[in-house]
């Protein structure tokens, strides 16, 4: 067995009204199978536990408060920690070793240190000189120093959140939310920096706990593109509860804020992406999770220049086998889809409309954000009063300002009004606005390269469709450029391409198959081509994304050769 780490875990802990220092220290962790987490035969401390794997920190915590509370004497007096060590730390010490075990944490070599903090509220100016600062943050940098330096000078006034230093103060903070809500910028013991959301107990305690119970779920600890939880504060404060999550720089509504439609222009696609990875993530099956509150603000970019989903206190976890859930209208006016808006006339019932939420509900808002960033803020169902009536009625009025036609026909098709007819976060990303050009080039290749496309086939609909187009690709080409392509030199004749798309498609696939069989030397249209993928889809820049909108919206995107392009 590798040489354990001995890292502590320090927890604070709140039994019979009194507040509690718990340091554990143990050698090793035995981790029940049903756990789902192997480490073979390295060691493993409860500390390092519980710091790398949200999903074990409601364990241990429940743990700890059940074992302290069995063991402390509700009469306890002044002097609390005097009275559990009468009681007998030892006995102590066996509880939660039972404890852990109950939730399948076998602990070897367990240590126990618990010290009244009521008495100790505030840590001195020696501990707080001590703190560690890894710099890391830049929009923030100057805070987490000032921040240092208030620490150092007015201990008092420092909160310490589960080892986050914090201090409430407008200079520290950094966003406000609704129904009170209020994020500062806070300095772990270890240095690193982190945020800390407070939260007013009397209206956000449902928000909090739910809020944690997402972000505990497999399909966000294991996203890289949903922001990091790390502990829920319920005890410390009767007015407030804290959340803390990893700091980032600034949110999505920031960025577009500050800067030029040009680098929204070039940031956009990779933005998309990664919120659309974040939803793919949380929508995974067997517990998909609608998040409902998708907005700018709710995506934050980290120091990394990473884009992560954030805010889940809303947001559901749908049982397996369940697509739609009805409950009064909740998120932010501007950001809810259609199905999930209440167009209720205002009247004196206050019985409140049931409307529906879907995990294309969060694709439709991801649709809006799309636009949000191309346009520089705008919004694709247009300016208030008329934006509501527009949603309800389907009417994008925004998006014919859009110069990008690809871009143009992604959001289309995420807005559509019918969530049947969105596509999934997966099948988002297959759209070739969001594809390299080589796999844009790839799936014309594959395309052409099926049955129909080959024979012309008229009973097919997919080439109906295609040949609806009456423009004549081949005027788009050189004459001379278009014989040398037409020409089949091992047969030495040339092909005859009629003006149809799917013969378009033919001819495209043909050469890229072909083109390394020209003899030598090698003519001047050779190299006037240079590289046919390159050629074709500057050529026919709209030629995918035509492509790419017929086919899936038939049967043929289930097949086999062209799945991987669609979803």
């Amino acid at each position: 067995m590798a040489e354990p780490v001995t890292e502590g875990l320090r927890l604070t802990i709140a039994v019979h009204g009194g507040q509690f220092l718990v340091e554990i220290v143990t050698r090793n962790v035995e981790i029940a199978k049903e756990l789902g987490l192997q480490f073979g035969k390295t060691a493993i401390t409860l500390g390092a536990l519980y710091t790398g794997y949200s999903l074990m920190r409601p364990l241990v915590q429940a743990a700890v408060e059940k074992a302290l509370g069995n063991g402390l004497n509700e009469d306890i007096g002044e002097s609390k920690t005097e009275s559990l060590a009468d009681y007998g730390s030892e006995r102590v010490q066996q509880r939660l070793e039972v404890e852990l075990a109950k939730v399948g944490l076998q602990v070897e070599g367990l240590e126990l240190k618990i010290e009244d903090i009521d008495e100790k509220k505030t840590p001195s100016k020696k501990e707080t000189e001590s703190w560690k600062w890894k710099e890391t943050s830049i929009t923030h940098r100057e805070k987490l120093k000032n921040l240092l330096e208030h620490g150092k000078i007015n201990p008092e006034e420092i909160k310490e959140v589960n080892g986050v230093r914090v201090c409430c103060s407008k200079k520290f903070l950094i966003a406000i939310g609704s129904m009170g809500t209020r994020v500062y910028v806070g300095i772990g013991k270890d240095g690193v920096e982190k945020a800390v959301k407070r939260l007013p107990r009397d209206v956000c305690l449902g928000l909090a706990e739910q809020e944690t119970k997402v972000l505990n779920e497999l399909n966000t600890v294991r996203s890289n593109y949903v922001v990091n939880y790390w502990f829920l504060e319920e005890q410390s404060d009767k007015e407030y509860l804290f959340l803390i999550l990893d700091l980032c720089e600034e949110t999505l509504e920031n960025f577009v804020e500050r800067s030029p439609k040009a680098d929204l222009k070039r940031d956009a696609r990779d933005i998309i992406q990664q919120v659309l990875k974040g939803l793919a993530d949380i929508h995974r099956e067997p517990k998909p999770i609608i998040h409902r509150d998708l907005k700018p603000s709710n995506i934050l970019r980290n120091v990394q220049g990473n884009w992560l989903l954030a805010d889940f206190g809303i947001s559901l976890i749908l049982k397996t086998g369940v697509t739609t859930h009805l409950s009064e209208s909740r998120g932010t006016e501007d950001w809810k889809a259609v199905e999930s808006c209440s167009f209720q006339a205002k009247t004196g019932d206050k019985k409140s409309e049931n409307v529906r939420y879907k995990k294309e509900s969060d694709i439709q808002v991801a649709g809006m954000v799309l636009f949000y960033i191309l346009t520089e803020g705008e919004h694709p169902f247009g300016e208030r009063p008329d934006r509501l009536r527009n949603l309800r009625d389907g009417k994008a009025v925004g998006l014919d300002t859009l110069e990008d036609s690809a871009a143009k026909d992604l959001i289309k098709w995420m807005l559509s009004h019918d969530p049947s007819h969105r596509p999934s976060a997966e099948a988002a990303l297959k759209h070739p606005y969001l594809r390299s050009p080589d796999q844009q080039f790839k799936m014309l290749c594959e395309v052409g390269n099926q049955p129909e496309i080959k024979t012309d086939d008229v009973k097919s609909e997919v080439v109906r469709e295609l040949n609806s187009d009456p423009s004549n690709w081949q005027n788009k080409m050189e004459p001379n450029i278009l014989t040398f392509l037409s020409t089949n030199f091992s047969r030495g004749r040339i092909v005859p391409y009629k003006q149809s798309q799917t013969d378009c498609l033919r001819f495209i696939r043909n050469v890229t198959q072909h083109w390394h069989d020209h003899p030598r030397p090698r003519k001047e249209e050779f190299y006037i081509v240079g590289n046919p993928q390159e050629y074709f889809l500057d050529l026919f820049h709209s030629l995918p994304v035509e492509v790419h909108r017929i086919i899936r919206s038939c049967d043929w995107k289930e097949r086999r050769s062209l799945k991987e392009y669609f979803i």
